[in-house]
């Protein structure tokens, strides 16, 4: 069975050398090459000529991606566009996968332990109850959406949110679900604003047709902000300006030198203090310290104004029990 991987990357360097990266991940796990790559990108000077072999560009141009934004202009909506456009034209196996996410091992094992009829995400986020739904703005759609399948999954633990980093399944399975995926979309985008909108409706809609297997053992997905400050560093420094990434790349190992990078300490540290978490911030500084001794003067700074105000807490709860 043939693999139809899609990747989706415009409008500024950042996104293509994501592109880039998670190709040469791509190049390295996959160990049969039988799959090709579909990039949807509105410039193709940033492609390497050796990608020719593996790969199908598809320009796309300025009106094209606002007419695949939809009515209400949501980026994310073209996701939806180009996958199934590669589910329709090539059929077989679509896997799409997030510009910020490499492949640590050669994923094909996830195949053997999938039915035929299942789908494939990133991985679950949360399950929904009514508890979180009251204190989210999906709390607006359960009245909105009135007997409808999205209503229902809300207020059901049963059902879950998905990162939508990773979105596969086979074609024929697929492609009679967009047009509810496309509905619930535009809808939940309407009246929140959510950027997860077609996370949410993948969600629904997949775990409505089919159960939902992880794709994270195989997918690294770096979307958060700290794990994204490291990786823009370490695309910038092994990347060159033109051609592919440094094939040595160690993608397995990777993730541990993510999790454990001073951005990722020291993001955890400065969120930490602000949360008022002051012991687990000061661990996270503790860490950041023993990667980079110098600290630098934003992490200096919150330090020192946070453990004053820690002070100036403890003394006043002091006093106050007097």
């Amino acid at each position: 069975m043939k693999i139809n991987i899609v990747i989706f990357a415009v409008g500024i360097d950042l996104f293509y050398n994501q592109c880039k990266l998670l190709i040469t991940s791509l190049i390295n796990n996959l160990l049969e090459k039988n799959f090709l790559i579909h990039i949807f990108t509105d410039n193709d000077c940033w492609i390497p000529e050796e990608y020719a072999k593996f790969s199908k560009v598809n320009i796309l141009s300025k009106s094209q991606i606002e007419d695949y934004k939809g009515k209400y202009q949501f980026i994310h909506r073209v996701k939806i566009v180009i996958i199934e456009k590669v589910s329709k034209e090539f059929g077989d196996y679509i896997l799409y996968i997030d510009s910020d996410c490499f492949l640590k091992s050669d994923f094909r094992i996830i195949f053997s332990r999938i039915p035929e009829n299942c789908f494939v995400m990133h991985k679950k986020e949360f399950d929904f109850n009514d508890n979180y739904i009251h204190l989210s703005p999906l709390k607006s759609l359960v009245g909105i959406f009135e007997n409808s399948s999205l209503k229902y999954a809300l207020k059901h633990s049963s059902f879950s949110m998905w990162n939508a980093g990773v979105i596969g399944g086979l074609s024929s399975q697929l492609i009679p679900l967009f047009e509810h995926i496309y509905q619930m979309t535009d809808l939940i985008y309407k009246y929140t604003q959510l950027h997860t909108s077609e996370q949410l409706a993948f969600s629904i809609v997949l775990q409505t047709n089919a159960p939902v297997f992880a794709a994270d053992d195989f997918i690294y997905h770096y979307w958060d902000k700290p794990e994204k400050l490291f990786m823009n560093k370490f695309i910038s420094k092994i990347l060159p300006k033109h051609g592919n990434a440094n094939s040595n790349i160690n993608f397995k190992k990777l993730p541990y030198f993510i999790k454990n990078s001073y951005d990722v300490f020291k993001y955890n540290t400065i969120h930490s203090l602000e949360c008022n978490r002051f012991l687990v911030g000061y661990k996270y500084a503790y860490l950041s310290f023993v990667k980079n001794p110098k600290l630098d003067n934003e992490l200096r700074g919150s330090l020192y104004f946070h453990f004053n105000r820690h002070i100036k807490h403890l003394i006043k709860k002091i006093l106050g029990r007097i």
